[in-house]
């Protein structure tokens, strides 16, 4: 099997995603925690949920106009923590986690290296997120 040079840079890629994102992950999540991750089809970076990549992409786009208050960010805000909410069961305690462990690995050399998403993007989402609350697209969240 001949493996080509921009194959062998994926599943590098992959790779590094993967080693950050566990050790990390297993830190935070309990195996009841990943239980849950597992039942909603979340399966961490060794099997990326390929949809990730045009809402990282759409949010770096929305980025460039630096309003998190626009109505386009707050519905794009909303789509986004629904993917995150699929994941999570919309467990907000599971959620809290979840955000944490992207904190973290955000913070890895090896993953900061490869990764399309940030600290920075999730702020950003955060801003777009609660003016979504503020404005009625998206109701409060429990605090569970």
């Amino acid at each position: 099997m001949n493996l080509t040079k921009e194959t062998a840079m994926t599943d590098k890629r992959t790779d590094d995603l993967s080693a950050a994102y566990e050790a990390v992950a297993a830190k935070h999540f309990s195996s009841a925690d990943q239980a849950t991750l597992d039942a909603n089809g979340y399966r961490g970076m060794s099997q990326p949920d390929t949809s990730w990549e045009a809402l990282h992409e759409e949010a770096a786009q929305l980025m460039k106009t630096g309003n998190p208050r626009s109505a386009e960010a707050m519905v794009f805000a909303r789509r986004w923590m629904e993917k995150v909410f699929e994941a999570t069961g919309g467990n907000p305690a599971l959620t809290r986690k979840m955000k944490a462990v992207a904190r973290e690995i955000h913070q890895q050399p090896a993953f900061a290296a490869v990764s399309r998403s940030s600290n920075e993007m999730m702020d950003f989402v955060a801003q777009a997120y609660c003016a979504a609350i503020a404005a009625g697209i998206m109701p409060k969240p429990d605090e569970g």
